[in-house]
């Protein structure tokens, strides 16, 4: 007889548990908040009573608990604090995370690590001031996972400067002061490891559409037309099927409306402001947006729910603007680069407002350094298309979404480059599909319920979902697995089950 698979609950926590929640709603696996304690993984704020935490855990429970401190029944004593800049995960070659934050001081093994001598040199062959983020401490018949530092609670701060973004480049970006896509990379490996200890398969919502490991965007920043070069990217961009977004700035683009009505129908108009900046106040930035949502319509006819920010500016009235005035998504890096959507959370409320990640490198920079360093290799066309290219991979080996952007009076002047990078997509098999569609697919699978039973007696899972179009994803080993469509199968690693729907109803 099957029951419903209690396998995970976040005990209530407010604002404490907001990080956590964003992880899950993005892999879309079954949780409930709850303080109950009938359930196989447990997330406990570090308010919970200590008692109670370690008898779920005593009782067979996995218990998840960031920088709690001492936990003296399970003999685990900090010696300090210290504030640390970067964090690094070996185990799951997730390295350098540039994470600043206060940290517990455990002596202690564990995984991952921080220093607190950041960029030092080893001498005598001393590593002194290492000490891990993650520790799995049995107790009774479960496991406690201690992190620690309040690593899910970064996903919420903002901020921005300048920083280099990627291993492949000596570009610095004005971007999130706080790598957010890695610590989410992280936060996904404790849950999947919570869920081996306790002995259950990680099942949730695959990220798109059939088996695809991944989709691929294209957005233009238009701060000028620069001539023929918006026209240029718009042909160049359809000639591959690639259906871009072109964010139009007002201000800077008050005498290019000829150009930009060259932008082919094909590709879809965004909002980019109307002056090239972000305020402060929440009216300010209303009426900046609105400036040039009546523009776009009154000479280009374009109607859109799209907008990206001026300079990759961030804030939480900027934020709850656009949430007023209904805008779909927005991709802002000075908030988040790369990863997965999802919907902020502003004065403790989650926002309809849904944020896709862009991938911040763009033409434009690499020429300023180029000129400041002296150093032209970035900026020589087969050296950008190859660090496009290392960057598809990367993005297409992890499954996540692949949004490139530029600007006409940067990457615009790169012909040779963007015929080489689309043809690079076409090559690789990755689905091109335009923002919207793409805010469209996500927001279809954020509303679809699943739900795992489970056969005790059999050791069979079977799963439920709302939403036939949407694939399941399941990780374990050895786990049997009936899907809707009453198919069973046995899980051994990591599989996509795809739907029945084809890819080339969504794109």
């Amino acid at each position: 007889m099957y029951e419903k698979l209690k396998s995970l609950s976040i005990q209530p926590g407010g604002r404490e548990i907001a990080g956590w929640e964003q992880i899950l709603l993005q892999e879309k696996i079954p949780y409930e908040l709850s303080d109950n304690t009938n359930f196989n993984i447990k997330i406990f704020p570090k308010e919970v009573k200590r008692n109670d935490m370690l008898d779920y855990v005593a009782n067979g429970g996995i218990g998840i608990i960031e920088k709690p401190g001492d936990i003296e029944e399970l003999n685990l004593w900090k010696s300090g604090e210290a504030f640390v800049s970067t964090l690094h995960f070996p185990e799951i070659n997730v390295n350098h995370v540039v994470s600043p934050t206060i940290v517990d001081i455990y002596n202690t093994k564990g995984i991952g690590y921080f220093n607190v001598h950041e960029q030092r040199l080893i001498k005598y062959e001393m590593e002194i001031g290492y000490h891990p983020v993650i520790i799995k401490i049995p107790h009774g018949k479960g496991f406690l996972l201690v992190v620690s530092c309040e690593l899910s609670k970064l996903l919420g701060f903002y901020g921005d400067t300048l920083r280099s973004y990627s291993s492949y480049t000596k570009v610095t970006e004005r971007v999130s002061a706080i790598d957010k896509r890695s610590i989410s990379n992280v936060l996904v490996y404790v849950l999947k490891l919570a869920h081996q200890l306790a002995g259950i398969p990680y099942i949730g919502l695959w990220y798109y559409p059939e088996k695809e490991k991944t989709l691929f965007m294209f957005r233009v920043d238009v701060d000028g037309a620069e001539g023929y070069n918006t026209e240029k990217m718009s042909d160049i961009s359809k000639n591959y099927g690639v259906e871009a977004t072109f964010y139009v700035n007002k201000d800077l683009c008050i005498n290019d409306i000829n150009a930009l009505q060259a932008i082919d129908s094909f590709h879809t108009i965004g909002n980019h402001g109307d002056i090239h900046n972000v305020f402060d106040s929440f009216q300010d930035n209303e009426t900046n947006i609105l400036s040039c949502q009546e523009w776009l319509l009154n000479n280009l006819g374009a109607e859109t729910n799209l907008y990206v920010s001026p300079r990759g500016l961030w804030n939480e009235s900027l934020a709850l603007a656009l949430e007023k005035l209904d805008f779909k998504c927005s991709s802002d890096f000075g908030y988040h680069i790369d990863g997965f959507p999802y919907h902020p959370v502003v004065n403790g409320k989650r926002l309809n407002l849904l944020q896709i990640p862009v991938h911040p490198h763009n033409v434009g920079r690499a020429q300023v350094y180029a000129n400041e360093s002296g150093n032209f290799e970035e900026v020589e066309p087969e050296n950008i298309t190859e660090y496009y290219k290392r960057i598809i991979d990367e993005k297409a080996e992890k499954n996540e979404p692949i949004m490139l952007f530029g600007h006409p009076h940067g990457l615009g002047y790169q012909d040779e480059v963007l015929n080489n990078v689309f043809s690079y997509i076409k090559e690789q098999g990755i689905q091109s599909i335009s923002i919207s569609k793409f805010a469209d697919w996500w927001l279809k699978r954020s509303k679809t319920d699943i739900q795992v039973n489970i056969d005790k007696n059999t050791n069979t899972y079977a799963i439920e979902t709302s939403d036939k179009d949407v694939s399941i994803y399941c990780q374990g080993e050895g786990d049997k697995v009936i899907l809707p469509n009453n198919k069973e199968i046995c899980i051994h690693g990591s599989q996509i089950i795809a739907s029945a729907t084809p890819i080339s109803q969504f794109v």
